[in-house]
């Protein structure tokens, strides 16, 4: 597809429209923050000569009606993508007026997929990882077949680091530390590697911010999750955050997108998710910092952030969303 050169003045009226909606109650989470305003940023940064991106809360129409009348408007030739479960707190009838309005409406589902129903609540589902896409095409052609609808497009959107995390120098002359990112909840830390991490809780934004001040402290991130969150596929997070600081993880196979990524011979890959096998691995990687077997780790991890840097990202979304604006 060409593009034609426009005047600034023009160009406000002529960029393709985005809008990220979230509900009230996301407003304080990483999810809010990574999948709505960040990528609000990217898109503007990279991709600003035609597109403009912004976010906002999505409010409740019988409860905020100016407020709604005001999304409805920002919603018209636009491309709205909800996150996660946002859509449900719509009516029947408040969600179509919604996708009447909008070119499209998606929905981001990043770490979290609800029933079956909600396929035909939106033309377009955004997956985060591989493994997501695949559960989320599979579930979907599966009902669609029972149910008789037409299965809607689902498509891959790679999840990113969080842009605040910057790459720091391996601590030298202190005892080998691992850093675990994120909800405490969504891991599981046996007791023998207890004593190698530094915990943080990144569950919402103050925490994750005074956690950033600490997390250089690591030679290495931490990536396990707990059985419990290994029901659905979720994006590799962690392990990005993890190559945006410049660091090796211990992680597991069985995570989603770890092996997509790193690889099945990464040097810091557990053999299964096991006490023995997560402390077998720790272990080795405290005996490897600087080796060549740590190096060869850094080497991948740095790959990886090059694949999901802001850049490939809006050019992703900008391909999957390019056939609504045509």
């Amino acid at each position: 597809m060409q593009f034609f050169e426009l005047k600034d003045d023009d160009l406000q009226a002529h960029r393709r429209k985005i809008l990220f909606v979230f509900k009230g109650r996301l407003r304080g989470s990483g999810s809010r923050y990574m999948r709505c305003d960040q990528l609000a940023d990217f898109v503007n940064t990279h991709q600003g000569t035609h597109y403009h991106a912004s976010a906002m809360v999505l409010p409740k129409p019988d409860d905020q009606p100016k407020r709604w009348k005001r999304l409805l408007k920002e919603a018209e030739g636009a491309v709205v993508i909800a996150l996660k479960g946002s859509l449900s707190m719509l009516s029947d009838e408040a969600r179509e007026e919604l996708r009447s309005k909008a070119l499209c409406l998606a929905i981001d589902h990043v770490d979290s997929f609800g029933g079956g129903a909600v396929f035909q609540t939106a033309d377009l589902h955004l997956a985060a990882s591989h493994e997501a896409l695949g559960f989320m095409t599979r579930k979907c052609d599966r009902i669609a077949r029972r149910d008789g609808f037409d299965a809607p497009r689902i498509a891959l959107l790679d999840h990113h680091a969080d842009m605040r995390v910057l790459p720091q120098p391996q601590p030298e002359g202190t005892a080998f530390q691992l850093a675990y990112l994120g909800d405490l909840a969504n891991t599981y830390i046996p007791d023998v590697v207890k004593p190698y991490m530094l915990e943080f809780s990144g569950s919402a934004q103050d925490s994750f911010e005074a956690a950033l001040l600490e997390i250089d402290q690591a030679h290495m991130h931490y990536c396990m999750r707990s059985e419990s969150d290994l029901r659905q596929p979720k994006p590799f997070t962690k392990g990005f955050i993890a190559a945006r600081a410049d660091r090796n993880v211990i992680v597991s196979p069985s995570v989603p997108d770890a092996l997509r990524f790193l690889g099945e011979d990464y040097p810091f890959l557990t053999r299964d998710d096991s006490d023995e096998a997560i402390f077998e691995a720790v272990e080795q990687a405290a005996g490897l910092v600087g080796s060549r077997e740590w190096n060869d780790g850094l080497a991948r991890m740095r790959a990886m952030r090059e694949a999901v840097m802001p850049d490939k990202i809006t050019q992703q979304l900008a391909d999957i969303l390019q056939p609504y604006f045509e």
